[in-house]
């Protein structure tokens, strides 16, 4: 049996680290709508350990040259949304050499 969207299933997401990053310091555009819905939890996003280290030293670049109380806003309003959006952080195993 097919379960539909309309009887409460949610879309789960699986971001890239680039959407994430935009989504973040733009102030709108298509990334920024993406974070919107995950943290209204109209989506789901569900985040590799990975991506979320990536963001993060990506956001750290990014404010290297703002101001810090600018910077510790944004870094603020970072962890809140990840708070608001995941649902899942998973670590994804290396593939074998």
């Amino acid at each position: 049996m097919q379960t539909s969207l309309s009887q409460g299933e949610r879309v789960q997401g699986f971001l890239d680290s680039n959407v994430l990053t935009a989504g973040i310091v733009s102030t709108w555009g298509l990334d920024k709508a993406v974070l919107s819905l995950c943290a209204a939890r109209i989506c789901l996003l569900v985040l590799a350990e990975a991506v979320r280290e990536e963001v993060e030293e990506n956001l750290l670049v990014r404010l290297g040259g703002m101001e810090s109380d600018d910077a510790n806003r944004v870094l603020d309003s970072y962890v809140r949304l990840i708070d608001l959006m995941v649902v899942g952080l998973f670590q994804i195993d290396p593939l074998p050499i």
